[in-house]
C-alpha cells in the first residue's frame, strides 16, 4: 500500500514532538505505556519505542484509513480546524493534530514526486469537468456495482451527467453493499431518486445460480435490514435443506480431522469447493492441520487454492475472504468460524472512534453490513452451504437462522 510506505517515510523524518504525540495517542488508546516513555527526548529511543508499539497496535493502518476517507469525502485541510472545534476529547485532538501534519506531508510528497492518488484522480476529474466541461458529449453513462458508490464516485458521475445530459443507467444490488469501510454509502443506491431526477427502477428478480430454498433463507435474513430494498428472488432450481449447520467435536484433533474429511468428501463429489473466512487469519487457522497448504496470491490470482501435499487428487478446493468472494460462485461453499467472538462472524471488532469524523457510514441496524456480507457468502453456492460453528458458542447469525428457518436447515452434530 503506497500510503503506508509514505507513512513510514513520514515517521522516519518526524520531529521529536510528533513522535511523542504518536506514543501518547497509542498509550491512551491501546497500550498503557509507562508515562516516562513519552518524556524521553532521545530520538533513537523514541523510534525504538514506536517500533515496539506498532507491533501491538494498528496505528499506521488507522492513520492510512483516516486520510483515505478524508480525501474520499473530498474534505480540504481547513476541515481539521472544524473537527477540532467540534471535539472535546484530548486524545482525539492529539490524533487530529498528527493526521493534519501527515496530510500536509503526504500531499507535499505526492507533489514532489509528481504523483496523484486514486482519490485525487476522481476529485480532480470532477473539478475539471465542472469548470471546463467535456469535448465529447456522451449519450450514455453506464455504472456497474453501483451499490459500492462513494461520495466522490457520485460527484464524478453527477458532474459527467450535468455537463453532457447523458442517459444514466446504473446496475447493482443493495443486498451486496459490503465496502462501508472504504467509504461507500448505501444511501446513493437505496435513495437513488434523491440524487438523480425521475429514475425508472427495474428489478431483475430471477436467478439461476442458487436453489430457491437457499434464496429464501438468505433473502429472509438480509431483509431484516430496514434500509434494504424489498425484493422477491426466484430460481428454477430446487434443493432440500441446502444450508447445513455443522457442530464439530470439542477435541481439537478430532475437530480438525472432521473438517478435513468434509473438505475431502466435498472435493470428490463437486466440481469445486469454496472455503470462506471473515479474515485471512481465519483461513490460516482453519488449514493449520494435516498437510493442507495455501497456494496463490490474492492480488495476482483469481483462484486461490488449498492443496493437500499428500493427496494430489484434491485440486478443486479454493479459499477466499468473504469480501473477496463477491462475484464468485462454487458448487459447494464452506463458511468457517461461525462463532460468537470478536474475530468470529459477525466480526465484533469496532472501528476506532476517530474515524467517525470522516466516515459516512450510517448503520441503523445491528451488524447491518456484516449481515450483507453473510448474504454474499451464502449466495456464492450453487448447491449447499456448510456453516462451521460451535454448539456451545454459536454465532448470533447461526442462532438467528435456527430461530427463523429451522425447518429448512440441516443440523450435523459430531459427538
Amino acid at each position: 500500500n503506497e500510503i503506508l510506505a509514505i507513512i513510514n517515510d513520514y515517521l522516519a523524518n518526524a520531529n521529536t514532538d510528533t513522535l511523542k504525540d504518536i506514543l501518547e495517542f497509542c498509550d491512551s488508546y491501546f497500550l498503557n505505556i509507562e508515562s516516562y516513555i513519552i518524556r524521553r527526548n532521545d530520538r533513537k529511543e523514541l523510534l525504538n519505542e514506536l517500533k515496539e508499539a506498532f507491533t501491538k497496535v494498528a496505528f499506521k493502518p488507522l492513520l492510512a484509513d483516516f486520510i483515505n476517507l478524508f480525501k474520499g469525502n473530498n474534505f480540504t485541510k481547513d476541515y481539521f480546524s472544524y473537527f477540532r472545534s467540534s471535539n472535546d476529547d484530548k486524545d482525539h485532538d492529539i490524533f487530529l493534530k498528527i493526521a493534519e501534519d501527515f496530510y500536509s506531508y503526504y500531499q507535499e510528497y505526492l507533489d514532489m514526486h509528481q504523483q496523484i492518488d486514486f482519490n485525487d484522480m476522481i476529485n480532480e476529474s470532477s473539478k475539471l469537468i465542472k469548470k471546463y466541461g467535456l469535448k465529447k458529449h456522451y449519450r450514455y453513462i453506464l455504472v456497474d456495482e453501483y451499490q459500492d458508490t462513494t461520495y466522490t464516485n457520485y460527484n464524478l458521475i453527477k458532474s459527467l451527467q450535468d455537463k453532457t445530459n447523458a442517459h444514466l443507467t446504473v446496475v447493482g444490488d443493495d443486498w451486496q453493499s459490503i465496502y462501508g469501510f472504504r467509504g461507500t454509502n448505501i444511501e446513493f443506491f437505496s435513495h437513488f431518486e434523491e440524487y438523480f431526477e425521475n429514475p425508472q427502477r427495474i428489478f431483475i428478480e430471477k436467478t439461476y445460480r442458487n436453489p430457491q430454498e437457499l434464496i429464501d433463507i438468505a433473502g429472509s435474513f438480509i431483509m431484516k435490514n430496514p434500509k434494504q430494498i424489498r425484493k422477491s428472488l426466484k430460481s428454477p432450481k430446487n434443493l432440500k435443506k441446502p444450508v447445513k449447520i455443522i457442530y464439530p467435536q470439542k477435541n481439537p484433533i478430532e475437530k480438525r480431522e472432521m473438517i478435513y474429511n468434509l473438505i475431502k468428501d466435498l472435493s470428490e463429489k463437486s466440481e469445486d469447493v469454496l472455503i470462506l473466512g471473515r479474515t485471512n487469519n481465519n483461513i490460516n487457522q482453519f488449514i493449520k492441520h494435516r498437510n493442507l497448504v495455501k497456494k496463490g496470491n490474492l492480488k495476482k490470482d483469481k483462484f486461490l487454492r488449498i492443496l493437500d501435499k499428500t493427496d494430489k487428487s484434491m485440486n478443486n478446493v479454493y479459499y477466499r475472504t468473504l469480501h473477496s468472494s463477491k462475484g464468485l460462485e462454487a458448487d459447494n461453499v464452506i463458511i468457517i468460524n461461525m462463532v460468537d467472538d470478536y474475530l468470529g462472524f459477525p466480526s465484533k471488532l469496532k472501528t476506532h472512534s476517530v474515524l467517525n469524523y470522516v466516515n459516512t457510514r450510517n448503520y441503523d441496524y445491528k451488524y447491518s453490513e456484516e449481515r450483507r456480507l453473510f448474504y454474499v457468502g451464502l449466495t456464492r453456492s450453487k448447491n449447499n452451504v456448510y456453516l462451521i460453528s460451535d454448539k456451545n458458542n454459536p454465532s448470533e447469525f447461526i442462532e438467528e437462522l435456527m430461530d427463523d428457518s429451522l425447518e429448512n436447515l440441516e443440523i450435523i452434530e459430531y459427538n
